[in-house]
């Protein structure tokens, strides 16, 4: 059996991508880059949709999704896997841009959540839940 080339995983990615409606991620991986904004990262809010239908990610679809609850004791691998899943749980539930925090703060547990809660005690609810996501995950580490 032969292992297929770089090419032919990079098509099957690009259609893989494209199957789902993640058109700029599919071009990414067809020219090899990160859609020319300088970053690794999806942007977790649109679902595919251009984060337009903020009405799909109500609390109760996002939990239908099973994100993966987060302890605070996992160490550093442990948070690093807790973002991924985290993240793609966005995707999966449509999450729009404005929700990504409110969300995944709603399964930190225990040590992870009496973080959080000194984290709203100190800058404000508002200002705390209005921190953009890549901000709380800099925060988290």
């Amino acid at each position: 059996m032969s292992r297929p080339d770089d090419s032919a995983i990079g098509r099957g990615v690009t259609d893989w991508y494209q199957s789902l409606g993640y058109r700029e991620l599919a071009n990414s991986a067809t020219n090899g880059n990160n859609g020319g904004n300088g970053s690794n990262s999806v942007n977790v809010g649109n679902g595919g949709n251009g984060g337009n239908n903020p009405s799909q990610c109500t609390f109760k679809h996002f939990n239908s999704c099973n994100p993966l609850k987060f302890y605070g004791t996992e160490g550093a691998t442990g948070l690093l896997k807790w973002f991924e899943s985290i993240e793609n749980t966005f995707l999966d539930s449509d999450c729009p841009d404005n929700l990504p925090v409110r969300r995944a703060t709603s399964v930190l547990q225990k040590r992870a959540l009496t973080w959080w809660n000194g984290e709203k005690r100190n800058r404000g609810v508002d200002v705390a839940m209005a921190l953009p996501w890549d901000e709380v995950k800099r925060l988290m580490t």
